[in-house]
């Protein structure tokens, strides 16, 4: 046995296997080119047994993740962890203003609540804390934070959050926050000088005094490496100001030709604006790019191996209708008595269910046990589909043209025994059909893999 693997442990690794003999044939064949790997010997066998990264749900995808480098790093783990190849282009970073603050040190044990809308807003609060030494302690406000990440960055500072908006939008957190507004209360919001005005605007309607100080900038990254993208399959945008600065480094047409994903309503907004096509997470959060991400990928091989179903069932409705005819049919004829020749239902029945259970068998642990149940289940719905259109034709049309109708009754040959049992229940004509051409498809759903979880 021998092995080839192309760009191993990367998003573009692909492999063939087979024996010295026809490697190279099988090589040429896929199209492998270098750098590759090339394995012999018993230990090839073990393919199957060791190729357990290969069946994570991200394998074989390159992302983008376009945060700085300080709060990118939590992400990208997961992202390794689930398979994919990450590529970091830090198309943002900060630049302290911290100093900013200096115009509410001296009420900055006024304030009823303290809302903080990112990792990088905590860090700039905290930090303005120990360089003033100011001690937390003299703080008596309630903190109130966006998104687990900034939760966890303000734990790490010792302090537990008020409330915490399960969405990466201002919107979420007011809605969560406004119960415990009061009007006449004073509120502190370090943050971005290029985040959104939404929060002091809508708490300011309610009555209550805020400050809004802006404690860093996010300027343009570092970007040198400017083919870094070359290979990505998916970018990931945090915020306006990633989008913006993505573009103005590598182009609407480049950034175009990948997949675009936001974590939320303002940074697909600025997508748009750019005439940039995205999918937007239904969960603002790094758990909701996850599950987005790995949606978009189910769909993509959902909406590919559509086909693999109908064809594997039209294949074995032939192989069936010809074993029927050339061998197994004779043994389900017998001859009366009186030298007539019919045949033996209980036979007939026997020989389709087995054939049936061959072909279910087969096709379950040789083809669809590595296909998701949710690829299977379309599949399956697309020979459904097929088989209804089909069927309705044939029988509109059978009187004309009788060779198809014949041809179309040997295609579904392979669920006969479920026409055979409504035969013998007494089921008329169209509820025969139906359960003929709809229910036999999505036994194979048995043998589909489980859907995948980001935990």
């Amino acid at each position: 046995p021998a092995a080839v693997v192309m760009r191993g442990t990367s998003s573009k690794q692909k492999k063939v296997i087979g024996t010295v003999d026809d490697i190279c044939v099988k090589v040429r064949e896929v199209g492998l080119k270098s750098p590759c790997i090339i394995v012999v010997g018993e230990v090839v066998s073990l393919n199957e047994k060791l190729s357990w990264y290969e069946k994570k749900p991200l394998f074989g995808a390159n992302i983008c993740i376009t945060r700085s480098r300080e709060q990118s790093s939590n992400l990208k783990n997961r992202l390794r962890d689930l398979g994919a190849e990450v590529t970091e282009i830090n198309s943002i970073k900060r630049k302290s203003t911290m100093d900013n603050l200096n115009e509410v040190k001296k009420k900055i044990d006024k304030y009823d609540h303290i809302i903080l809308t990112s990792v990088n807003g905590v860090n700039m609060f905290f930090d303005y804390l120990i360089k003033e030494k100011i001690d937390i302690r003299t703080i008596k406000a309630n903190f109130s934070v966006i998104g687990k990440a900034t939760r966890k960055a303000l734990e790490a500072r010792g302090v537990m959050p008020f409330i915490m908006a399960r969405e990466f939008v201002g919107e979420g957190l007011f809605k969560v926050l406004n119960p415990y507004l009061k009007k006449g209360e004073n509120v502190l919001i370090p943050c971005s000088s290029s985040s959104r005005e939404y929060l002091k605007e809508e708490i300011e309607a309610l009555g209550l005094n805020v400050d809004r100080v802006h404690t860093y900038d996010t300027v343009c990254g570092d970007m040198k490496n400017k083919k870094a993208l070359e290979e990505v399959d998916y970018v990931l945008f945090t915020s306006p100001s990633t989008v913006y600065n993505m573009i103005n480094v590598f182009g609407k047409e480049e950034i175009g030709r990948k997949i675009l994903i936001a974590i939320g309503g303002q940074t697909a907004k600025a997508l748009k604006a750019n005439d940039l096509h995205c999918y937007t997470c239904k969960k603002h959060s790094e758990e909701g790019f996850l599950e987005e991400i790995i949606g978009i990928k189910e769909e993509y091989h959902v909406k590919k191996s559509w086909w693999k179903v109908p064809l594997y069932c039209m294949v074995a409705s032939w192989i069936c209708f010809q074993l029927e005819i050339r061998f197994l049919g004779r043994w389900a004829i017998v001859t009366l008595p009186d030298g007539s020749i019919s045949s033996d239902n209980t036979r007939w029945m026997l020989m389709s269910a087995g054939l049936f259970l061959a072909v279910v068998c087969i096709g379950g642990f040789f083809l669809f046990r590595k296909m998701t149940r949710k690829e299977i289940f379309f599949s399956s719905s697309a020979l459904v589909a097929l088989n209804i259109v089909l069927g309705i034709f044939t029988y509109l049309t059978q009187r004309i043209f009788t060779s198809f109708a014949m041809l179309w009754s040997a295609l579904s040959e392979w669920a006969s025994v479920f026409s055979q049992i409504a035969f013998q229940f007494g089921l008329n004509e169209w509820l025969s059909a139906a359960i003929v051409w709809i229910l036999p498809p999505y036994i194979f759903l048995l043998f589909g893999k489980k859907e995948v979880h980001t935990d």
